[in-house]
């Protein structure tokens, strides 16, 4: 069975930046179509732009949509579910991603209206550097110009999750390229504080700031008041 988190991604029934949801289909271990081409393609879009997010996110595979922006749980077959195998995606993304992508499977049944349902589900960690840049361009349909729909994966693209609409694409608007800037720097800062000799000084030094700091509120006679006046 599912730890309770994943069950709470997969109920949850609605997208969001953290959570793609994908309909029952199968990972083609040798895409030889177009069908199958979408399917690997999709996958790809949505991990890029998941290790490019804060946190990460998930991607879980089983959800039908119903058309008001509602996923609903329904499953997928267990010779569906068998394809997904962690060594086939992780060499496909290797192809696509300028960094490794750190990611894991869980694949398993749960409980819904009595049913035993299963699902997929892709956990993908944010990278330890970002941005992620994909570094190969593929289109859906081989037979059709490299433009508009037929765009399955751009090389030097930034995928991110975009807030509106909640999507798996390319960065566009000003506001999504500062705040990308702002966290890889943010990163950067922090790789190099970790490398410096004084690192585990300014960590505990930190801590003990805290420490001290939460223990002059506790003690406080106003905080103190505050906590009797709310009963606790």
């Amino acid at each position: 069975m599912f730890p309770e988190e994943l069950k709470e991604y997969i109920t949850h029934g609605k997208e969001e930046t953290h959570i793609e949801y994908k309909d029952s289909m199968r990972w083609p271990r040798k895409p030889k179509n177009n069908k199958d081409k979408i399917v690997v393609f999709k996958i790809i879009k949505a991990m890029l732009a998941m290790a490019n997010h804060t946190s990460g996110g998930v991607v879980v595979i089983g959800e039908k949509e119903k058309g008001n922006g509602e996923f609903s749980p329904v499953g997928i077959s267990k010779v569906n579910s068998d394809s997904f195998k962690y060594d086939d995606i992780s060499r496909y993304i290797k192809g696509f991603s300028s960094t490794l992508i750190q990611f894991k499977i869980d694949r398993d049944t749960m409980s819904i209206g009595g049913k035993e349902r299963r699902f997929v589900v892709i956990q993908v960690a944010e990278s330890a550097e970002i941005p992620i840049i994909c570094i190969k361009s593929e289109k859906y349909d081989e037979a059709k110009p490299f433009c508009g729909d037929n765009i399955a994966l751009r090389e030097n693209a930034i995928y991110i999750r975009s807030r509106s609409p909640i999507e798996s694409r390319e960065i566009s608007s000003v506001h999504e390229w500062k705040d990308l800037i702002n966290r890889t720097m943010e990163k950067s800062r922090k790789e190099q504080l970790k490398k410096m000799p004084c690192y585990e000084f300014i960590q505990d030094k930190r801590k003990k700031e805290e420490l001290s700091a939460q223990k002059k509120t506790e003690t406080n006679p106003e905080f103190q008041k505050q906590l009797k006046r709310d009963a606790l």
